[in-house]
């Protein structure tokens, strides 16, 4: 059970990693993904602050890492891999996820110094992904370790400035409440595959 659990971690988290890079850097994926980043307080609920269409990208995203993990270790294991390990799996996950989400949106700055945060996400590097001035840096859920390699990393010792969270001033009114939270970003992706349509 150890390997399996530590195996679908880490590749879980691999894939996190580059899906929420990918909200990042794709302008279509960001109108989705503003909504997590639009409060401008970090709280637990923050955690919970997410579009639907995110929702349902980062629960595809889980689903085929389990299953590609869960596939290798079957034909690598037969008949030796449980039910037991797949939910035990999955349930040290589950609880793991849920402390750490709690911890990383709330407003307690915890760093986990200089060192570690290269091979771990602290609750303070990801407050600073959240700022308006770093969000293209620690896209990390985990393991800071994909950040490094990537060029994405961005280390509490590094802060030069207080950080600001939300979207900025121009963009607080589109989602001040639950209705545009929900609409306003497919009005933009709308936007957006329109723009792209004329230009071609």
């Amino acid at each position: 059970m150890v390997l399996y659990t530590l195996s679908l971690f880490i590749f879980s988290d691999f894939t996190r990693y580059w899906l929420h890079r990918f909200l990042h850097t794709n302008r279509f994926l960001w109108a989705f993904h503003k909504v997590h980043h639009s409060p401008e307080c970090l709280n637990p609920l923050s955690f919970y602050r997410v579009h639907p269409v995110e929702n349902f990208l980062f629960g595809i995203r889980y689903a085929l890492s389990a299953g590609i993990v869960t596939g290798i270790f079957f034909t690598l294991f037969g008949m030796h891999f449980s039910l037991f390990t797949l939910l035990g799996a999955n349930g040290v996950i589950v609880i793991f996820s849920a402390l750490g989400a709690n911890l990383r949106h709330s407003p307690v700055r915890l760093s986990y110094g200089k060192w570690l945060e290269y091979f771990f996400i602290s609750p303070a590097q990801h407050q600073i992904h959240h700022s308006t001035r770093h969000m293209h840096y620690n896209y990390g859920g985990y393991l800071a370790i994909w950040d490094w390699l990537f060029g994405s990393l961005k280390r509490n010792e590094e802060l030069k400035h207080p950080l600001q969270f939300g979207l900025g001033y121009r963009q607080r009114e589109k989602y001040d409440t639950i209705l545009k939270l929900i609409i306003n970003p497919f009005k933009e992706s709308v936007r957006l595959v329109k723009r792209y349509i004329h230009r071609s």
